[in-house]
């Protein structure tokens, strides 16, 4: 029958050495192994909040761009309407002082003297013009209206700023020589002269 030699004890804490470092050894690997899922984890984790960083950061800057030329063309339009508006108000001005420093002076008589000439030539051909003029005209028109054929001053004043308004008796043709339709026609003229006087540019 065989049988067993050697020392028990000895043998015992061989085997046992030699679990414990199997143990050690397989503890090792579960260690690096854990450190190594750990480490790709945290890389995994990492890039994606950076990505998400540089994401919210180009959205962030976008928005500020956004909001920058927003503002900027905001800034450009309340500027751009600002400049019309005053210049607006220096025109009205000039229209109103127009108003009344017209009354007696030299040069609106010279001008109101053409228009009743030009009115008593339409006359000729229509026969007669009923003449309508602002309320302040109204002795200046009816004396010129004396020396010419054909004119007939209406007692209803015109809502103009100066010149005439003239029509014939039944309505079917009208002629404006007013200040007014003057003033229209060479507003785009006034406007660029208002904005070169006041902010050196036509814009």
């Amino acid at each position: 029958m065989p049988g067993f030699h050697g020392d028990p004890a000895r043998l015992a804490e061989e085997a046992v050495s030699r679990e414990r470092e199997e143990a050690l050894s397989e503890l090792q690997d579960a260690y690096e192994t854990a450190l190594r899922l750990l480490e790709a984890k945290l890389e995994e984790v990492t890039r994606k909040s950076l990505q998400r960083l540089r994401d919210e950061y180009m959205i962030a800057e976008e928005r500020v761009k956004s909001a920058r030329a927003r503002a900027e063309i905001e800034l450009k339009t309340f500027t751009s309407a600002e400049r019309e508006k005053f210049i607006d108000e220096v025109i009205e001005e000039a229209r109103e002082r127009l108003r009344r420093e017209k009354v007696g002076a030299s040069w609106y008589r010279a001008f109101m003297e053409r228009v009743f000439d030009s009115l008593a030539e339409e006359a000729a051909e229509y026969g007669e013009l009923v003449v309508r003029v602002a309320p302040e005209d109204l002795d200046l028109a009816r004396s010129l209206a004396q020396a010419r054929r054909g004119l007939r001053v209406s007692g209803e004043p015109a809502d103009i700023l100066g010149g005439a308004i003239a029509a014939t008796p039944e309505g079917s043709a009208t002629l404006d020589y007013s200040l007014d339709l003057l003033l229209r026609d060479m507003e785009p003229l006034l406007r660029s002269v208002a904005s070169r006087a006041m902010f050196g540019s036509t814009r």
